[in-house]
Parts: C-alpha cells; sequence; structure tokens
C-alpha cells in the first residue's frame, strides 16, 4: 500500500474546509485510503463507476480505462476522458482551462473548494455570491430572495432590486410632449422607489419656459413616490417648456440617479371653440325688423377672424349685408344690417370654421340658427273717445280707439268694435284709418240722454301681421244734454292762419300749417316769416277755407245748450268742459286760465263773446285732464288780442280781425272773417288730433 503524498493531502485538507461535505480521516503512518475518485465508498469490492471491477482500488498499478473517473489518477494510462494519455493529467475535454490541479469544472457533480470560473457564474469572483444560475448554491452563497449583504451585480433573476441599484423617473404629467396643456397645470414624477425627501427640492426639480426660469413649490409623497411641482403664477399660454429632475435626488438609500432626467410638454387651451348663445335664438319667431344679430363664444376669439366671411346671414339665397364687429371682453360677435329686414320672412345665420379662437383653433364645423322676423309686439287699444268714464258726452259723439301698431282693416267691424247700451247693441258705420291708426264708430242715430254706453274691441281684432289684441279692451261713458259736440270746421281747420283783408308779419313768425288769405291777397312779412305748409292768397282753396269758415263761425255762435254764463275776466280759473257765453267781452288777464277735460279727451270747450277777447301780457291758457287744443274754440264777436309773451291755447274764430302781439305763441288756429291777421315774431302750430 502506497502513502499518501503531501500535496494530495493539502489539496483534500483545502476542499474539506470550504465545501463542508464530510470529513475523511487519512493515517499519516501508511494506512490504506481510497481517494475520492468517482467510487461511491472507500475501498469496496466493486464499485458501480468503475470500467471493472476490483478489490481496492488503490491506485497502486495502471486502472484499465476507468471510463467514468473524473480525473485520472496519477499514474493513469488511458483514460477515456484524456485528450491523450500521460503520465501527469494536463487537459482534460471538460476543463475550462488545463491545469496542474483540477478546479472546479463546470460539470463536476460537486463545486470545488474555491470556486474560479463556473460558466453559469454573472461574472467570476473571488467569493461566489447567490447566482442564481449556479447548478448548486455554495458553501458561502445567499439566496438572492433579498437584498445580499455583500451587493452582487445586477442579478438579473433578484426578486427585488439589490441596495447598490439606482432609482429611476417611471411617470410624468404632463406626459414628455404633451400639447395643450392647461396653464394652471401641476407637474409630478414618479420614482421607482422611495426617496429621500430632502433630496427632492426646487433645485433637483426645475422648471424652465426657454432660458427662463419658472418659480414654483415643490413637495415629495413618499407613499407614492411622487414629486410634485406648483407654479407660483399660471404658464403662459402657446409656449413650450422643459422641466427636469436632477442627479441631485437620492433614493431613501442613498443612491442617486444616474442621470438628469427630462421632459417637455406645450401650454394650450384643449377646450374645443363653440358657440354658447344666439341672438335671436334658433328657431325664433316674430324677430323684430331692426334685429342686431349676436354669437357668443366660450372662450377668447381672434377677433380678425370675425368678419362679413365667417359671421354670414342669408334670406334664403340672398345674402344680407351687414357690419360685423367683436366685444373680446364677453366674446360677441354682432352682425348689424345695414338695412332693416323684411317682414314675415326666414333668415338663416352662421358662424363658419374660419372663426378662430386666440390660440388659432377653429371651430369643428359651421354653426346655424334660423329665424323668422315679424313684429312681437302685441297690438293694444291707446286711448279712446270718450275716454274711460267720461260724463256729459253729447249724445252725437263719434266713438274712436287708437292702436299702437297697424291693424287689418278688414278686422275691424262690427263683430269687433261693440257699443251697447244696457243689453241693447248700438249699430253704426266703422271705419279704420291706417295712416292715423284709429278706429271710429258713427251711430246710425244719436245716442240716448242721460244714459251710460258700454264701447268694447274684441280680440278678433288683428294686426297687419294677423296678431290678435293681447286682451279685449273695454270703455264706458255717460252722455248728457250738456255735452258739446265738437265744431266742424272742414277744409278751414287746413290753416294756421286765415284772415278776410290781408295777412301781414315783422320778424321771424314761424307758422306750421297753412296761411291764406280771402277776399283780399296781400301776404307780406313772410319772409322773414316762415310758413310750414301752403301759402294760398286769394285763390279758390282760401276761398272754400274762408266758406267753411264762415259755417263754422255761425255754428260756434248759436250754440245754446246748458250755456254757462260767464263775464270779464277768466284769469285764475280752472273749468271743466262746456258753454261758455258773455254778453261782452272776456279777458286773462289776473292769472292764468285752466281748462280741465277731467279725463274726457274728447271733451269740448266753447266760449261765446258778443265782443272782444284780450288776454294781457305774459298770460298763459293751461290744458289739464286730457284736454286737446283741437277740442277748445273762442268765437269773438268783434276782434281778438293775445297779449306780448302770451301763451294761448284753441281755434280763434273772430268776426272781424286777431293781432298776435311780440313773442306771443298759439298751438291752435287764427281765423279771421273779414279783417286782418297781424302778426310779430310769433310762433303758430296747427293743433294735433
Amino acid at each position: 500500500m502506497k502513502r499518501i503524498q503531501l500535496s494530495s493531502l493539502i489539496l483534500v485538507c483545502l476542499w474539506i474546509s470550504a465545501c463542508g461535505k464530510q470529513v475523511v480521516e487519512f493515517p499519516l503512518s501508511g494506512a490504506e485510503a481510497d481517494v475520492t475518485d468517482g467510487d461511491l465508498a472507500v475501498g469496496d469490492s466493486a464499485d458501480a463507476s468503475d470500467t471493472a471491477a476490483d478489490t481496492a482500488d488503490a491506485d497502486v498499478g495502471e486502472d484499465a480505462l476507468d471510463a467514468a473517473d473524473i480525473a485520472p489518477d496519477s499514474a493513469d494510462v488511458a483514460d477515456a476522458n484524456d485528450i491523450a494519455p500521460d503520465a501527469a493529467d494536463v487537459a482534460d475535454t471538460n476543463d475550462i482551462a488545463p491545469d496542474a490541479a483540477d478546479v472546479a469544472d463546470a460539470n463536476d457533480i460537486a463545486p470545488d473548494a474555491v470556486d474560479v470560473a463556473d460558466t453559469n457564474d454573472i461574472a467570476p469572483d473571488a467569493v461566489d455570491v447567490a447566482d442564481t444560475n449556479d447548478i448548486a448554491p455554495d458553501a458561502a452563497d445567499v439566496p438572492d430572495v433579498a437584498p445580499d449583504v455583500q451587493p452582487d451585480i445586477a442579478d438579473t433573476a433578484d426578486v427585488q432590486p439589490d441596495a447598490a441599484q439606482a432609482p429611476t423617473v417611471t411617470l410624468t404629467n404632463p406626459a414628455d410632449l404633451a400639447t395643450d396643456v392647461t396653464l394652471g397645470v401641476q407637474l409630478t414624477a414618479k420614482f421607482s422607489e422611495s426617496m429621500t425627501q430632502s433630496s427632492v427640492t426646487e433645485l433637483t426639480f426645475t422648471l424652465m419656459q426657454d432660458a427662463t426660469p419658472v418659480t414654483g413649490v415643490v413637495t415629495y409623497d413618499d407613499l407614492t413616490h411622487i414629486a410634485t411641482f406648483v407654479p407660483v403664477e399660471p404658464l403662459l399660454l402657446d409656449l413650450p417648456y422643459q422641466a427636469t429632475i436632477t442627479t441631485g435626488v437620492k433614493s431613501a438609500l442613498g443612491v442617486a440617479m444616474l442621470a438628469n432626467f427630462e421632459w417637455s410638454f406645450k401650454t394650450g387651451d384643449a377646450t374645443l371653440l363653440k358657440v354658447t348663445a344666439t341672438n335671436p335664438v334658433d328657431l325664433a319667431k316674430d324677430v323684430t325688423l331692426a334685429v342686431q344679430l349676436t354669437a357668443t363664444f366660450n372662450k377668447a376669439m381672434q377677433p380678425g377672424s370675425i368678419n362679413d366671411l365667417t359671421f354670414t346671414l342669408m334670406q334664403d339665397a340672398t345674402p344680407v349685408t351687414g357690419l360685423v364687429t367683436y366685444d373680446d371682453l364677453t366674446h360677441t360677435a354682432r352682425f348689424l344690417p345695414l338695412q332693416p329686414l323684411s317682414l314675415d320672412l326666414a333668415y338663416q345665420a352662421t358662424i363658419t370654421t374660419g372663426a378662430t379662437d386666440s390660440g388659432g383653433k377653429h371651430l369643428l364645423a359651421n354653426y346655424g340658427w334660423t329665424f323668422k322676423t315679424g313684429d312681437a309686439t302685441p297690438a293694444m287699444v291707446l286711448s279712446t273717445t270718450p275716454t274711460d268714464t267720461a260724463l256729459n258726452v253729447p249724445i252725437t259723439t263719434h266713438l274712436t280707439a287708437l292702436f299702437n301698431k297697424a291693424m287689418d282693416g278688414t278686422t275691424i267691424n262690427d263683430q269687433t268694435f261693440i257699443v251697447m247700451q244696457g243689453a241693447t247693441q248700438i249699430f253704426g258705420q266703422i271705419s279704420y284709418n291706417q295712416l292715423t291708426k284709429t278706429a271710429t264708430f258713427v251711430p246710425n242715430n244719436p245716442l240716448a240722454l242721460d244714459l251710460s254706453y258700454q264701447a268694447t274691441i274684441t280680440t278678433g281684432a288683428l294686426d297687419s301681421g294677423g296678431k290678435p289684441l293681447s286682451a279685449g279692451y273695454g270703455w264706458t261713458f255717460q252722455t248728457s244734454a250738456c255735452g258739446q259736440d265738437i265744431v266742424a270746421l272742414s277744409s278751414a281747420g287746413n290753416f294756421a292762419v286765415l284772415a278776410g283783408s290781408t295777412v301781414t308779419n315783422t320778424g321771424p313768425t314761424s307758422v306750421t300749417g297753412d296761411l291764406g288769405v280771402f277776399a283780399g291777397t296781400a301776404v307780406t312779412g313772410f319772409p322773414p316769416g316762415g310758413v310750414i305748409g301752403a301759402i294760398h292768397a286769394g285763390d279758390t282753396t282760401a276761398q272754400l277755407a274762408m266758406a267753411n269758415l264762415t259755417v263754422a263761425y255761425n255754428d260756434a255762435a248759436g250754440r245754446t245748450l246748458c250755456a254757462v254764463t260767464v263775464n270779464g275776466n277768466l284769469g285764475g280759473q280752472t273749468l271743466p268742459p262746456g258753454l261758455y257765453k258773455s254778453t261782452s267781452s272776456l279777458e286773462i288777464s289776473s292769472g292764468d286760465l285752466t281748462l280741465d277735460a277731467q279725463g274726457d279727451s274728447a271733451a269740448v270747450f266753447i266760449f261765446q263773446m258778443a265782443s272782444t277777447l284780450t288776454t294781457t301780457d305774459g298770460r298763459q291758457v293751461f290744458l289739464t285732464g286730457g284736454a286737446k287744443a283741437t277740442n277748445v274754440f273762442w268765437q269773438v264777436g268783434s276782434s281778438a288780442t293775445i297779449g306780448t309773451t302770451s301763451a294761448f291755447f284753441g281755434t280763434i274764430m273772430a268776426d272781424q280781425s286777431i293781432t298776435m302781439k311780440t313773442g306771443a305763441t298759439l298751438t291752435g288756429r287764427l281765423l279771421a272773417r273779414i279783417g286782418a291777421v297781424t302778426l310779430d315774431s310769433n310762433t303758430i302750430v296747427l293743433p294735433p288730433l
């Protein structure tokens, strides 16, 4: 039996200490021992791995081709795995590299005491540390379920990163290259792991607009691993921005990012442009002809994009010309037609996709709406004669109703203009004047004395657009024997000034109405006086008017019903409607005269005097209670004189002459049958009906 060589003994000891596999005692004195060359047990008679069985394989002589020996014996002649038989094993085919002492080949059943380079190691190292791909863990190998005590190098199969792995940014808001980012955005960056909070600051999380830093407040939420940058001021519209997380940020284990993380975005308005309101609204009816169209947007617009090409109006196929403007404060476009629209027609308005917001974004589609013109104002009665609850109405009165708008005359008839005395309908002749918008009812017979009457305009009366009164309109009145009828002037009523002999003027007198003379022909002082009307000097028009004046004068002078006797000065009095008779002269001197119609706009005032009518300087006549100058008549037996700067109302019918002193004014008529009318810087205006 051979003794074990010292070198072999050292190798075995290294294997025992490194691998901890088993302990084999070797006698230092020449005892027999089988070295681990692949046999299952030491010194057995028939090792299964031997090519041929032997009683005690002691490596004394040449082993006859043990095919399964892991390594050739010291004096092996021809092992099957040898490249070539030699006394000292130099290069087994499975060795990583040939060497005198066999070192941890990858195909060894168990790793050697000193692992140098296993083929499955990620990288070779002096001390093997838990490589997940090792065939079997080495004695000092620690499983990589958790980070190793000693960091290894990026094992791909680690369940979680080792302590030395650098943090990264995994998600940002806004995303990189985002557009239309809101101006109030709060930037966020999510990290791959918990970070050191003190490292996430305004120095390591920055925002730039080109070369200009944006001031903001930076916070970090360790629960979500999210850093937030809140700009102190809203960002600017339609500009690019660059955000950066620098390598100054560190993980909770103190590891910095490997490189700066950057991303960029551009601000904008992502809200879709749209029209939020129009005037008129879509499908509107009875739109006024003078309408100004408007369209209100949900955001600021480019004013230059709002024009007559992008805001249009059509009547069927005919374009409507208009002026287009834009108010940036209210985001409202306006279309003002240059001409009023036509009545009862359909129109189509359009805002085209050429309209753009302040960021240059267009409407997604044309916006259109339609409407129809008409008169939305309901028809109504503005006034009547007699007025409601009027008393002392003449039995010969003509009833009238004034409307606020043009009516359909065919609908003003005995079915819609009804006069009743109790339960009895009063019939008459009904007409409608389109020019004055007035309906008139003339009873077929005089009304009865001292009775109450009810007049009604029903909703059957339609305006010119076919729309009825908003509600029926009714009024009542009481007849009386004392009620006076109006004095009919006929064609003489067209004259503001009419004289029998001459009309003379001094100064800048103004006459509104016709001026005439007959049988005389002389009209002087025009100019400097002016006439808004016609001058009839001795012609047939003046002749007919003079004849009608004579009839009217005699009618007024002949009234006797319920006459009230008056004498002298009327100044300082207030008189109701009626007939006032003086057997001499009348004057307005120590005070002004007030005529009160007591709410009856049809009330008539007639003053009869056998001689003169005079007002002192500065005196006035006041009309109250609905009294009208056209219903006031002064029948003067001789001549009338209106004092300097006096203000007078009514029709003066003088048998002889009429004189207006300097600066006196008249709303009424100056009608002198025989003599002259003399003017001096006066204003004379025909009374309204």
